[in-house]
């Protein structure tokens, strides 16, 4: 294995990654662009949630590769399509409720 501090520094903030992720399932986000929301204030709009922070969640979430944004607008990756959307019947948005349990991530 080589030695990198890249492999420390993303274990330690894993984390928000995981809470990133639920929160946009909580919200709803993946589900609502897929509705044709597609702007921050739309999004926002329609989750009931501040346009400041949906901004900053989705943008995070384009650079985790689950979001993306031209012009402006947010789209879903394939990969978000077929498993985040909750039209989508192999979404598994319902499993986050588990595997990201306040229970397993919070002291």
């Amino acid at each position: 294995m080589s030695q990198s501090w890249e492999h420390i520094f993303n274990t330690l903030n894993a984390y928000q990654q995981t809470l990133a992720l639920r929160a946009a399932l909580e919200l709803d986000v993946f589900t609502v662009i897929a509705d044709g929301a597609t702007d921050g204030a739309s999004v926002a709009k329609k989750t009931k949630a501040s346009e400041k922070g949906i901004q900053t969640l989705c943008n995070y979430l384009v650079v985790l590769g689950f979001l993306t944004k031209q012009s402006g607008k947010y789209g879903l990756s394939q990969e978000s399509a077929i498993f985040l959307n909750r039209h989508s019947p192999a979404c598994m948005a319902g499993s986050s409720r588990f595997l990201a349990s306040e229970h397993l991530v919070e002291k």
